[in-house]
């Protein structure tokens, strides 16, 4: 089993280049509501020094939470973005919409029992098994 490693919470284009440079397999930007997010002009910018930068650095993610998928799509468009997570109550008729590879995350609380669990987890699941699996890293 392969490990893929993503280093999120990149606030400049340093943190970028150094997480790649550290071996991160994909690096990660947080436009979602907390004290880590970044602007999108910040974003462009610091994905863009880290492509000026490095021959063939990792793709980048932008992380969402529960925001509009026309925010997200323009965002990531602007941005450059490789791929997008999901980390909040999205659907999948949601998930359909967005326009880049997709990372799906899901909290599972520690006092859920097995069952309950895998009843958070049903829907990506569902999701997931009718398409064809993408490969991150080669």
């Amino acid at each position: 089993m392969r490990v893929i490693v993503k280093m999120c919470g990149n606030r400049s284009a340093s943190d970028l280049i150094g997480a790649a440079e550290a071996g991160a397999d994909l690096l990660g930007i947080i436009f979602a509501d907390a004290w880590r997010r970044v602007s999108v002009e910040q974003a462009r910018e610091m994905v863009q020094e880290l492509r000026d930068r490095l021959d063939s650095p990792p793709p980048v993610v932008g992380v969402f939470v529960d925001q509009p998928e026309d925010e997200v799509n323009q965002t990531a468009e602007t941005v450059g973005l490789d791929m997008v997570q999901l980390h909040g109550a999205e659907e999948p008729d949601y998930w359909t919409r967005i326009e880049r590879p997709l990372i799906v995350a899901r909290r599972i609380p520690a006092q859920l029992s097995l069952e309950e669990a895998a009843q958070v987890l049903k829907p990506v699941i569902e999701y997931v098994e009718p398409r064809e699996s993408l490969s991150l890293v080669e």
